[in-house]
C-alpha cells in the first residue's frame, strides 16, 4: 500500500489497519497523522465552534492522531524524477509485490 505525507483521514485508518493486520506492506513516506472526527456546534451571536469529538485506535491500539504511520519500507520521493516520469515509491512498491 502506498501513503505518504499526504495520506490522512480515512487513508490512515485503512494503512494502520493493513499494517497491524500484517494485510499490506506500507511503502512511501509518513502519513499525517490527521484522524480526528470533528463537528460544528451553533453558538451564541451566530458563532461556530469547531471541535474533535472521536479519536480513532487501531486494532493493535496505536493511535494515530498527531504521530501518522510509518511505512514499513520508507521510500524518498524526487520531484525532479516524477516530473520525468520516474516514480520510485510505485516501482518499490511493485518489486514489493513481486
Amino acid at each position: 500500500m502506498l501513503v505518504n505525507e499526504f495520506t490522512n483521514s480515512a487513508g490512515e485508518m485503512a494503512a494502520q489497519f493493513a499494517k497491524d493486520t500484517k494485510l499490506a506492506t506500507l511503502v512511501g513516506q509518513k502519513t499525517m497523522g490527521n484522524v480526528l472526527g470533528s463537528t460544528t456546534f451553533h453558538v451564541e451571536n451566530g458563532y461556530i465552534l469547531y471541535m474533535p469529538i472521536v479519536g480513532w485506535y487501531s486494532p493493535n491500539g496505536n493511535y494515530t492522531e498527531g504521530s501518522g504511520v510509518q511505512p514499513d519500507i520508507v521510500v524518498d520521493i524526487d520531484p525532479e524524477a516524477l516530473a520525468r516520469g520516474s516514480d520510485a515509491q510505485l516501482d518499490r512498491a511493485l518489486d514489493v509485490l513481486q
